[in-house]
């Protein structure tokens, strides 16, 4: 499929052919690729990080109004409307900031941003080498070779994506 996909079925393969082929595998598939999957490390960290401080900062301002709600006892100060609003603040804001723990650490969005990264090193490789097959004039062969061993790779990275995103889906709680 991935053959016919880039053109390698009824066409006279001479060295031309063979050099446009291979920069469209580099640009279409591996430069798509490589593209996403820094975009998606980026998302990734960058969610993480958001989920983090949001929990961060309702640790510490529901600390703030338990201690503000505590010196308002300690003071006497009788304000009904701003004790009832400062209790109802103590009660959500550690809910908020659980909510948003669990989803970070349920998602694994840090797992995700490192396996996009790793995927995008393996990609990076393969481009390389495509590039080094290029420059040598190397052999259909070894072309063929090269991207039979790519198209595998590629099946399995998504199978193992596929793999983790099906766990997830399915883990208790």
């Amino acid at each position: 499929t991935v053959l016919r996909w880039i053109g390698f079925s009824g066409h006279k393969i001479d060295r031309d052919y063979l050099d446009s082929a291979i920069d469209f595998t580099r640009r279409q598939w591996l430069g798509q690729q490589y593209q996403y999957h820094t975009k998606n490390a980026i998302a990734m960290r960058i969610l993480s990080k958001r989920l983090a401080k949001i929990s961060e900062v309702m640790f510490w301002t529901t600390m703030v109004v338990v201690a503000a709600k505590i010196a308002m006892s300690v003071a006497a100060i009788n304000q009904y409307w701003l004790s009832k609003g400062l209790g109802l603040f103590a009660t959500w804001l550690p809910v908020i900031g659980t909510t948003s723990f669990a989803i970070r650490n349920h998602a694994e969005f840090e797992i995700s941003a490192q396996r996009s990264l790793s995927a995008r090193e393996v990609l990076l490789g393969y481009n390389r080498r495509l590039q080094e097959l290029q420059k040598t004039n190397a052999p259909l062969s070894a072309i063929d070779s090269l991207l039979t061993e790519l198209t595998a790779e590629a099946i399995s990275e998504t199978a193992d994506w596929l793999e983790i995103y099906e766990v997830k889906d399915t883990e208790a709680g």
